[in-house]
């Protein structure tokens, strides 16, 4: 009997243990903590050397910075690109290679972000210089530079549209000539001992053609590619006639309308100004404005004309040649219609664009 009962006792000794236990696992006990929300790649930073020689390579690195402060380098999962591929190449895990001299941008891309940076390939040792070629402050385009003499020797190229040029791979006292039809040839000494920026004038060898006095202007616009977001351009938009006003100081013109009515802002308007070359073909700069689809980006319009309840704008460049009697030729760029008068003129609600829209001028 007495055994009987310690047995009993130790049963329930041991149901008492297991009741209390079990209450040790009360619903309101703190359970096991839980993870926070995942970090997300808020920067993405590039980092890359300004210069590579040719055939060199360089390793670029990619590195995510995250929302919770941690750094990852992604440089073998990021997405990469380069501008210039003829100069510089980029591998799949971020190895630049030198190619050529010039320069490229490079850009690596990973969750969303993007980082780039600007590298030249320059033999070591050696600078970019740069600059304008121009006269009376108008660039000089097809200009032939050559590096006649030190490091670089034996580099050429032609200036660009705007007279710029660009050289890689000179360094010390160097000369370059510049040489143009028209123009007496230029020799310039000059020490370059870091990256440069050199401008210049060029002198020309002949006066030109006089072309002061009243014209006719006439800018006709007989077909287009117009953008399918922008609607119909008006048929009445496409011949426009205008009484033009040129004054000449050397080989630059500025061109005053009138017989319409223009919209002036800040002195823009109604004028534009261009510029005789030694062959006596004439550039004219209208408008330095920069529009994208129906949207105008930035610039300043130098025709704008009060166009039924709206206004219509010119921008582009012409190319004129003939005699100072009768100057024709054709106008690279757009006719716009904006979508209201007053300025700024920031939106439009067609365009009329064309790499040969006809520009005549008469003299009366």
């Amino acid at each position: 009997m007495p055994i009987r009962l310690r047995h009993i006792a130790s049963a329930a000794a041991l149901g008492l243990v297991l009741v209390f236990a079990s209450c040790d696992k009360s619903p309101t006990s703190p359970g096991p903590p839980q993870p926070g929300p995942p970090a997300t790649v808020v920067r993405l930073e590039l980092v890359a050397p300004t210069e590579i020689a040719p055939e060199e390579s360089v390793q670029l690195t990619a590195n995510a910075i995250k929302s919770d402060g941690s750094v990852e380098n992604v440089s073998s999962t990021a997405q990469w690109t380069t501008t210039n591929s003829p100069v510089l190449t980029v591998g799949s895990t971020g190895l630049a290679t030198g190619k050529d001299r010039g320069e490229s941008s490079v850009t690596a891309r990973f969750g969303g972000r993007s980082a780039g940076a600007p590298i030249f390939v320059l033999p070591r040792g050696t600078f970019r210089l740069a600059g304008t070629i121009r006269e009376s402050g108008f660039g000089i385009a097809g200009v032939a530079v050559t590096v006649i003499s030190g490091v670089g020797e034996g580099l050429t190229t032609l200036s660009g549209s705007t007279g710029s040029y660009v050289f890689y791979g000179v360094s010390g006292p160097v000369q370059l000539r510049a040489k143009k039809e028209g123009y007496f040839n230029a020799v310039l000494p000059l020490d370059v001992t870091a990256p440069r920026t050199y401008d210049f004038e060029m002198a020309p060898e002949r006066a030109r053609g006089d072309y002061r006095g009243s014209y006719a202007l006439t800018i006709s616009a007989p077909s287009c590619r117009t953008s399918n977001i922008l609607g119909p351009f008006p048929d009445t938009a496409r011949r426009r006639v205008y009484t033009a006003n040129v004054t000449q100081e050397g080989p630059r013109l500025t061109v005053t309308l009138s017989d319409a009515d223009f919209i002036v802002t800040n002195g823009r308007g109604n004028s534009f100004v261009g510029f005789v070359d030694t062959t006596e073909v004439i550039r004219l700069s209208i408008s330095d404005a920069y529009v994208f689809g129906d949207e105008y980006i930035s610039g300043h319009f130098d025709i704008v004309e009060r166009f039924n309840d709206t206004a219509l704008v010119v921008a582009g460049t012409a190319s004129v040649g003939g005699t100072p009697a009768l100057l024709s030729g054709t106008l690279s760029g757009s006719i716009l219609i904006a979508r209201s008068s007053p300025p700024p003129f920031t939106s439009f609600s067609s365009s009329c664009y064309s790499e040969n829209h006809a520009f005549e001028m008469v003299r009366r």
